[in-house]
């Protein structure tokens, strides 16, 4: 029984750990991104996406396009909001198990913000 105590604690220590480091690494990309934020950048980068010569209004895509992308990309959009725990701890242990970044586990909104937000690199 004492060693079910000491491994529930082990991975209650490496979640805990876990869940630091990446609120360190996201708050090291925000503060390189407040800047932008504050001067208006996600505003800019929405019209410059209106600007272009095939942007579609959301109310103009058909509705079965959208089901579709969300069931390819995110069935369970509706379920988790713009952050989808469940999907980035999965992502972290499916890496840590294979000791390499082979999953991620972002949400539509997520990769919306990243493709606003940030470069390629």
């Amino acid at each position: 029984m004492r060693i079910l105590h000491y491994i529930f604690k082990l991975i209650i220590i490496i979640i805990l750990f876990v869940g630091v480091i990446l609120a360190l690494i996201t708050y090291r990309e925000y503060i390189k991104i407040k800047p932008d934020i504050e001067n208006g950048c996600i505003e800019k980068s929405v019209e410059k996406l209106r600007e272009k010569k095939h942007y579609t209004k959301l109310e103009d895509v058909d509705k079965k396009y959208i089901e579709a992308l969300i069931a390819a990309e995110d069935h369970r959009f509706y379920d988790h909001g713009p952050v989808d725990i469940k999907a980035i701890f999965r992502a972290v242990k499916t890496n840590i198990k294979n000791k390499s970044v082979i999953e991620g586990g972002s949400s539509i909104t997520q990769q919306l913000a990243k493709n606003l937000l940030l470069n390629q690199k």
